[in-house]
């Protein structure tokens, strides 16, 4: 599986992507340019803002984050692996600090795939709008 997580929507500025480095000692999943580090191939990227995180919570990147706040940037749109840690933590966050949330539901997965219609149901009960990519553009 393939970590990738957020877009964004902004004030004049392109979508933005987030990488996660796994950085602990003894771990061999997601560690920097290694399979599973590098952003999925289907994602058509549109802008050069790609963001490392060493944590689930996008906002735990001091590059993103001063990223967002220097672009005024409200809302976002998710997208990502794993739905129930790293997607769950970064809309959970979002929502807390009260950012305008929207998960896209076709473009997140998660190891444990029975998990996907549960986490849904979270991320809405805790404020994210639920959309697929095709009702993003209509």
């Amino acid at each position: 599986m393939k970590e990738q997580q957020l877009l964004t929507k902004g004030m004049g500025e392109p979508p933005g992507g987030i990488r996660h480095y796994n950085l602990s000692d003894g771990t061999r999943t997601f560690k920097p340019n290694t399979l599973g580090s590098e952003l999925v191939s289907d994602m058509k990227l549109v802008s050069k803002n790609i963001f490392v995180k060493s944590k689930g919570n996008a906002l735990t990147s001091e590059d993103f984050a001063d990223f967002i706040k220097k672009n005024e940037i409200s809302e976002f749109y998710i997208a990502g692996a794993d739905a129930i840690a790293c997607v769950k933590s970064t809309v959970f966050n979002m929502c807390k600090e009260n950012y305008i949330v929207t998960v896209l539901s076709d473009c997140i997965t998660s190891y444990d795939k029975r998990k996907i219609d549960e986490m849904l149901n979270y991320y809405k009960k805790n404020g994210s709008k639920i959309l697929t990519i095709n009702r993003t553009t209509q």
